[in-house]
């Protein structure tokens, strides 16, 4: 097989056996020039519409979008309010001695 000449600068087409070819023109081009907007591609293998200038990236349209991973609903159960000392905030309990002390009187230990 004749060794094909870039047909932008003129240097080798292979690389390590490989030849390129641009797949939109078909033109002979080296590693540098491998990629369509490297050599000025016009596309001429390829309809109108699919032309290589002007081509833009298609966005993609979900046809049915789902969400995995959600919060499960209410579960109507919920954790006590714990206060700092670990008791239940809250709690009905009766009332202790040292709720019926002055509280200068609480925070003396003896």
């Amino acid at each position: 097989m004749a060794e094909s000449l870039c047909h932008v600068c003129g240097s080798k087409t292979t690389d390590g056996g490989l030849t390129y070819r641009c797949a939109y023109c078909g033109e002979p081009v080296c590693s540098d020039h491998r990629l369509p907007e490297n050599h000025n591609c016009t596309g001429s293998r390829l309809p109108d519409e699919e032309s290589a200038k002007g081509r833009e990236a298609k966005s993609m349209k979900l046809k049915n979008e789902q969400t995995v991973g959600t919060t499960p609903s209410d579960t109507g159960q919920s954790s006590p309010d714990v206060a700092l000392d670990g008791s239940v905030v809250g709690a009905e309990s009766e009332p202790e001695q040292s709720e019926t002390q002055s509280w200068w009187r609480r925070l003396l230990p003896w």
